[in-house]
């Protein structure tokens, strides 16, 4: 990792660690470092404009969360699930944000 991504990461981490919120992450499988565990994450459930399908933008509620990846030894999977404000959710898609050193996850209702 080059400095800049490495002191990107550290400042992002720094920030989720005080502007985030407490999310309780439940890996679907038993690998090593898959216990269930508190972690500091974005959550965000507002309402936001999609694209469905190329050309048919529409105003739909998909709940993220940003992880720090370095809170995890293995990538979030679909399937994981996640408890934010009391809810629970499954991880839909992870996506790698490099720039940050966070995992992206679209979530769907458990």
């Amino acid at each position: 990792m080059t400095d800049f991504r490495n002191h990107a990461a550290l400042a992002a981490h720094a920030v989720r660690d005080h502007l985030g919120e407490p999310v309780v992450f439940e890996p679907v499988s038993s690998e090593p470092g898959g216990d269930a565990r508190n972690v500091q994450a974005y959550f965000d459930d507002a309402a936001q404009e999609e694209d469905l399908n190329g050309n048919l933008p529409a105003i739909v509620t998909v709940p993220r969360l940003q992880l720090a990846q370095s809170d995890f030894p293995l990538p979030p999977k679909p399937m994981d699930r996640v408890t934010a404000r009391g809810v629970v959710y499954e991880i839909w898609t992870v996506e790698a944000d490099g720039a940050d050193g966070s995992w992206d996850c679209r979530l769907k209702r458990a």
